[in-house]
């Protein structure tokens, strides 16, 4: 059912985001979508220019080490049209220290969850937020055991990297 098509009488309900945070194993704690998408290259690129990088895990990199990191992904990325300044405020901007249980620059998004006669119909999002690098858990009260698919947008503006574009009720496949 589509926004324009809900009652009238229909209820709006905020939705509840935990989560949306989590990395791929490979990548260490990075947040490896979000870097990509600042830099407006496909994660796979990214990825493998770090995989070429010999970092200490749990152990922040001193100024020499970020200095070589950075020149070595500037090389690999430069064939993207990847400035040397682009590569630097994007990493600045996502850099933390994991091991102190630091997260990069995150921005809840914000949606409504429309329910008619007890009955969910859909969603809402008057915000998608910002730094998810997985899709969130959503919650709404009193509707337990919730399935739904969430889209998440990458770009190069910060303040919408990472941002909740639909959230959708997902189908459940009965077993057959």
């Amino acid at each position: 059912m589509s926004a324009q098509n809900w009652p009238i009488e229909a209820t709006r309900v905020p939705v509840i985001f935990t989560n949306g945070h989590d990395t791929e194993a490979a990548d260490k704690g990075l947040p490896v979508k979000l870097l990509a998408g600042g830099l407006g290259v496909p994660d796979s690129v990214f990825r493998s220019a770090l995989t070429q990088l010999q970092a200490v895990r749990g152990v922040a990199p001193n100024e020499w080490q970020l200095q070589t990191m950075q020149t070595y992904l500037f090389k690999t990325l430069a064939k993207y049209d990847v400035s040397a300044y682009r590569l630097e405020t994007v990493t600045a901007y996502y850099r933390h220290e994991q091991p102190r249980g630091e997260l990069w620059p995150t921005k809840s998004a914000k949606a409504f969850a429309v329910i008619d006669n007890g009955r969910l119909l859909g969603f809402e999002v008057l915000n998608g937020g910002s730094g998810y690098s997985s899709a969130p858990t959503v919650s709404i009260p009193g509707h337990n055991n919730l399935f739904v698919n969430i889209d998440i947008a990458y770009g190069r503006e910060f303040g919408t990297n990472g941002s909740i574009t639909s959230i959708t009720l997902a189908e459940l496949k009965k077993k057959l």
